[in-house]
């Protein structure tokens, strides 16, 4: 499992499979998807990123992010349109 996540700065954080949940759940949220559509998703997106971090010592936050849409794009492309309206206002911000 992959112990450690490197950030776009080169930081490298302790990998926590929480931060992945409550990400997509906020931009599930966002998309109005029921509780019940919601914790699908998060049972199964979380599997793949944590299978693909089984396979590593360390992820970046590009690959998780690039999986996580990928996953969206198939299972719930609204969510996933969420996400990207939501990196792209961050990004005005920085």
């Amino acid at each position: 499992m992959a112990k450690f996540v490197i950030k776009r700065s080169g930081e490298r954080e302790i990998f926590d499979p929480m931060k992945i949940e409550e990400s997509i759940r906020k931009a599930a949220r966002d998309a109005n998807l029921s509780e019940e559509r919601i914790g699908d998703l998060i049972d199964k997106i979380a599997t793949v990123i944590i299978e693909t971090a089984a396979k590593k010592e360390e992820i970046t936050t590009s690959e998780i992010r690039t999986r996580i849409l990928k996953e969206l794009d198939v299972l719930e492309p609204v969510v996933s349109e969420v996400w990207k309206k939501f990196e792209m206002e961050h990004q005005k911000l920085s």
